[in-house]
């Protein structure tokens, strides 16, 4: 392969990652809005989903700040070729450290993701336990 299909490859993956990522953040705060418990016309939601909610708000944070860092950071690569009067189709080596804050924003993302739903289980496999509930 080429080294642009491997570029192409890692863009297909990093942005289904990246979706993926968004999909099950909004996805966790559902979660966590369906396991609060009603206590008549006041929301409340448990101070153990606290925390997951909080990661939640995080990745989609990160998800903002992935995508318009990226969005400034190549747009300003591109416009800086155009002002030198660099050809369209002219083949481009750009720094590597200017992909460094999408892959952190990335990063942080699904790490996001990933510790929320852990206190996510943590808290569905309390509430099994503390229900006397066997998972027979």
């Amino acid at each position: 392969m080429k080294l642009d299909d491997y570029r192409q490859t890692y863009y297909v993956f990093s942005g289904k990652a990246s979706d993926v990522s968004r999909q099950l953040a909004f996805a966790g705060i559902a979660l966590i809005w369906v396991l609060h418990p009603d206590k008549g016309a006041i929301t409340t939601v448990p101070k153990a989903l606290l925390w997951p909610a909080l990661f939640f708000c995080c990745s989609l944070s990160f998800d903002l700040l992935h995508y318009t860092t990226s969005t400034a950071i190549w747009g300003w690569f591109s416009r800086s070729k155009e002002r030198k009067k660099v050809k369209e189709d002219a083949e481009l080596d750009a720094p590597s450290y200017l992909n460094w804050p999408a892959l952190f924003c990335l990063v942080i993302k699904i790490a996001s993701n990933i510790g929320a739903y852990f206190f996510v289980f943590m808290y569905i496999a309390s509430q099994i336990l503390a229900a006397g509930t066997s998972l027979k």
